[in-house]
């Protein structure tokens, strides 16, 4: 029961974190960092999350030093 929990939350956690991104009123990567801490670093998704946040962040500097 408690790992159900754990889990329906950090996925809540990180759908809001989502929603932050692109909505102002909402911190995006609070949530999204709360999210992934519930996972636990053994989580297959939360491994698959944090490649994806290290490309995305990886290709925004290329976008942004490009604008210079």
């Amino acid at each position: 029961m408690k790992i159900i929990l754990r889990k329906t939350l950090a996925f809540f956690f990180l759908v809001v974190g989502v929603l932050g991104i692109f909505l102002p009123i909402l911190p995006g990567m609070v949530f999204i960092i709360l999210g992934l801490s519930l996972l636990g670093a053994d989580s297959r998704l939360r491994l698959k999350i944090k490649s994806l946040l290290q490309k995305f962040k990886k290709t925004r500097n290329l976008d942004e030093s490009s604008l210079q």
